[in-house]
């Protein structure tokens, strides 16, 4: 039976994790499958049905706890599952802002879409180029966010900010790169993630 790998999508930061937890664990490609959830929710359900990884964050160092994430895991603590930390590290994270082919400039786009979080670390890139907090949409994920924004093609000027892989992955022009928020030019690599592996090897049923 091949190891379960629970992420919330794919082409996400999270995903990157999960790649690099792989290789951390010394798991091989035919020992393991990395199954993309959709939602927190169903990454932690199908968690604790178990036998399973799964990989979520816990805290960036520039908004702080990932609180959607940490309460849900104390409430499932406290109920009795074993949920337990097998592995931990920092990701540095690159956020990308990306468009279809026909857009040129950062400028032109109107709307910008990509998960909350990704959105929050963001901001002041945001209004230095006109996209107001009206028109910064929330999606469940990054990588989710570039591909709805691939389908979309030409028919409205609209990005999205997620991972270089997801640029590559879904065909879409990179307009920036570290656009994440700052204290000054020398801490632009100080965005980072802490990702998390927890696995319950014990299934419920």
């Amino acid at each position: 039976m091949k190891t379960r790998i629970l992420v919330l999508d794919a082409f996400t930061n999270r995903h990157e994790a999960a790649l690099v937890f792989i290789q951390r664990q010394g798991w091989l490609r035919e020992d393991y499958e990395i199954i993309f959830c959709g939602t927190h929710t169903s990454v932690l359900k199908g968690l604790i049905d178990g036998p399973a990884y799964a990989v979520v964050p816990v805290r960036n160092s520039i908004t702080g706890e990932v609180i959607e994430v940490t309460e849900n895991l104390s409430i499932l603590r406290g109920s009795g599952f074993n949920l337990r930390e097998r592995d931990r590290f920092d990701l540095q994270i690159n956020h990308c802002l990306m468009a279809p082919e026909h857009i040129n400039r950062a400028e032109e786009l109107r709307y910008v879409v990509s998960h909350e979080k990704a959105l929050q670390q963001c901001q002041k890139y945001l209004n230095k180029i006109h996209v107001l907090p009206d028109r910064r949409l929330k999606y469940h994920s990054t990588g989710a966010a570039a591909k709805i924004v691939a389908r979309l093609g030409r028919n409205i000027n609209i990005g999205a900010i997620a991972p270089k892989i997801a640029a590559r992955e879904y065909g879409l022009r990179i307009l920036a790169e570290n656009i994440q928020d700052i204290k000054d030019i020398k801490d632009i690599k100080d965005n980072r993630t802490t990702f998390v592996l927890l696995e319950n090897l014990i299934p419920t049923k």
